[in-house]
C-alpha cells in the first residue's frame, strides 16, 4: 500500500510541476542542458503529457523536444514517426499563435537541425518573420532573455546570412 501512495504522490508531483514550469527554466532547458543525442528527455519529460492547449509556447518546446526524440529512437519508422508527431505539435502551436516571435524562432531551430530530406522547411518566412518583428516585441512581451538567445542562435547560424546578422546586431546595439 505504501508503494502505491509513493507512486501516486510522484506522478501527481511530477504532473503539477510540468503544469508549472517558468518559461525561464523551459528555455535554460532546450538551449543550454541538453547532454548527449537523448538530452531532449528531459524537456519532454518535464512537460509531461499536460494539456497545452492554452499555451502555444510551451506547445511549441514540447514540439521542439519529441523532435529531437527521433534521435533516440533505432528504426527508421521509429524515428520518422517520433518526428512527425513533434513535428504535427510544433504546426499546431504555430496555428495557435503565428504572430509570436518565441513559437517561429522554436520552429526555426527545429529546422535548422533536422536534414533537409524530411521536407519541412519554413525557415525562410520564419527568419523573416522574426527579423522583422524582433524589435518590435522586444519593446513589448519579449523579455531580454528571449531577445538575447535569438541575437546569439541567429549570429551563430549558418542560415543566417553575413547582412542579415550585420542588420540585426546593428538593431540590437540601437544603431
Amino acid at each position: 500500500m505504501k508503494k502505491l501512495f509513493l507512486f501516486i504522490f510522484v506522478v501527481l508531483t511530477y504532473s503539477v510541476i510540468g503544469q508549472n514550469q517558468s518559461i525561464d527554466e523551459v528555455r535554460r532547458m532546450y538551449f543550454e542542458d541538453w547532454q548527449g543525442k537523448c538530452g531532449a528527455e528531459d524537456l519532454d519529460r518535464m512537460l509531461g503529457d499536460s494539456n497545452l492547449e492554452n499555451d502555444p509556447v510551451l506547445m511549441a518546446y514540447k514540439a521542439a523536444a519529441k523532435t529531437t526524440l527521433a534521435n533516440c529512437k533505432t528504426t527508421p519508422l521509429s524515428k520518422l514517426s517520433v518526428f512527425r508527431e513533434g513535428k504535427d505539435l510544433l504546426e499546431k502551436a504555430v496555428v495557435s499563435a503565428p504572430g509570436n516571435v518565441e513559437v517561429r524562432f522554436i520552429r526555426f531551430t527545429v529546422q535548422t537541425n533536422i536534414p533537409g530530406f524530411l521536407g519541412y522547411n519554413n525557415m525562410e518566412a520564419d527568419k523573416k518573420f522574426i527579423l522583422d518583428n524582433l524589435n518590435l516585441q522586444q519593446q513589448s512581451e519579449m523579455d531580454s532573455d528571449l531577445k538575447n538567445r535569438i541575437t546569439e542562435y541567429f549570429i551563430q547560424s549558418e542560415d543566417v546570412t553575413a547582412e542579415e546578422k550585420s542588420v540585426l546586431v546593428n538593431s540590437m546595439s540601437g544603431g
